[in-house]
């Protein structure tokens, strides 16, 4: 190898492991702005707003709002049964005088390749909602919420719907898939639904 050829392939070198290195070390930093609640369950519009460092990249795991718990156990042992869960959409309860102190599932939409649960769930009024899904018993979909946040003094009804793929790429999961029956909402009996 020439002298020239030397400097180039230590300049490519060079570059692919600044960037490797870069990847691996870098640190990230995210800005969040997030809204007050006073006791009362009035959002107050005043914003805080955080600086977040990590000095790690895989490190970057930032909960905030009302969203999928990522990454858990039960999401990779519902995978087994050909579900995905996606995300969660937030709405307003309609009637929410009928809802108050009654948890429950309100629609179910299955598709071939997608199940959408909407459910209307009561909770604290300034809490948004860490959500995931967890099989029972072989035949019982569990849907999991986790209120946190501020804690105000009031409750009030809200709209969750669960937003899932259904894969069918594997056949023992699409025969696991079939043996699911039921819903329910965080392992509340009272909250059964037939999966049809």
């Amino acid at each position: 190898m020439n002298g020239i050829a030397k400097i180039k392939m230590r300049s490519i070198l060079f570059v692919i492991f600044s960037f490797i290195f870069s990847v691996i070390y870098s640190q990230d930093t995210v800005f969040m702005r997030h809204a007050i609640c006073d006791n009362s369950g009035k959002k107050i519009i005043s914003y805080k707003t955080d600086t977040v460092k990590f000095n790690w990249s895989f490190e970057t795991n930032v909960l905030y709002g009302t969203r999928v718990l990522p990454g858990t156990r039960n999401q990779e042992e519902a995978s087994g049964y050909s579900l995905w869960l996606k995300d969660i959409g937030v709405t307003d309860c309609k009637n929410e005088g009928e809802y108050l102190g009654n948890t429950q599932i309100e629609t179910i939409v299955k598709t071939d390749s997608t199940l959408n649960i909407e459910t209307k769930v009561i909770d604290n009024c300034c809490h948004a909602f860490l959500c995931d899904i967890t099989v029972k018993d072989d035949s019982i979909l569990d849907l999991i919420y986790y209120g946190y946040g501020v804690i105000c003094s009031c409750e009030c009804c809200f709209g969750l719907t669960y937003n899932m793929y259904i894969s069918k790429k594997v056949p023992d999961f699409v025969e696991a898939f079939k043996k699911l029956k039921y819903v329910m909402i965080n392992e509340d009996k009272k909250t059964l639904k037939p999966l049809k």
